[in-house]
């Protein structure tokens, strides 16, 4: 639980909830992954970043469509031709 100095797994106490939580996400990484999301209802299927609204995942996943992406410059540009009238 959040906040708290005791790990329920290895009945460790830490001195504060910053070692308990460290300790949490190194040694029982799936435990802490679970805490973490928990609450949470949208996930993004690209990058399995949480959010807690639709539109907030929506607005985020805009982000990841190929039109967002930046184009890679061409190495050498090569000028047109201009077209006869």
């Amino acid at each position: 639980r959040p906040g708290s100095r005791r790990c329920l797994r290895c009945l460790i106490t830490f001195p504060d909830a910053a070692f308990a939580a460290r300790h949490a996400k190194r040694q029982h990484p799936g435990d802490f992954a679970a805490a973490a999301l928990r609450g949470t209802l949208f996930v993004c299927f690209v990058c399995a970043r949480p959010f807690r609204s639709s539109p907030a995942l929506l607005r985020h996943q805009r982000g990841h469509a190929p039109a967002h992406r930046a184009t890679p410059t061409p190495a050498r540009a090569t000028p047109t031709k201009p077209t006869p009238p």
